[in-house]
């Protein structure tokens, strides 16, 4: 299955950088570098999402990426999804279970699940990341709540 490709448009997406001030309070910023995805996006609705977010549903949307993923984990634990990006080059490359990979970012992360072929530019994804999907520079006007990985990544995005 595939995404229509009239639905399709490229959305920046930046890593969240928790920072602490000079009293000791954490507050989030944003990566410099943004890299590019292909997405349809729609509001959140039904029922199963109302009485998730209650009062905070206006502020949501459903976000489906075009593309291959695999999923890996990091020293911490911490799940990342590796996702294909547009643009750059697209040299292709297997990838195996239980491989170690190092992000974009630097972090050494290793496999969960093999990808018969996966393009070299790949995108670190995250929940708490910023989204741009209608602004174009600056700080993101929505960050990742959930991340599911379905047929194609589906992320659930909150306004900042």
């Amino acid at each position: 299955m595939r995404l229509k490709r009239s639905r399709l448009k490229t959305y920046s997406t930046t890593k969240r950088i928790a920072s602490k001030d000079s009293e000791g309070n954490t507050y989030d910023s944003w990566s410099d570098a943004a890299a590019m995805l292909s997405a349809e996006i729609w509001p959140a609705s039904g029922k199963a999402q109302a009485e998730m977010y209650g009062e905070r549903l206006p502020y949501i949307r459903n976000v489906r990426i075009n593309g291959k993923y695999c999923i890996a984990y990091d020293e911490k634990g911490k799940i990342h999804y590796l996702v294909e990006g547009t643009g750059g080059p697209q040299d292709a490359y297997a990838v195996k279970e239980g491989e170690k990979y190092r992000s974009p970012q630097g972090t050494l992360l290793t496999v969960q699940n093999t990808v018969d072929r996966l393009p070299s530019s790949l995108i670190d994804l995250q929940e708490l990341d910023g989204l741009f999907l209608y602004t174009a520079g600056g700080e993101p006007d929505y960050k990742i709540i959930s991340i599911r990985p379905e047929r194609f990544i589906r992320i659930e995005a909150e306004k900042i």
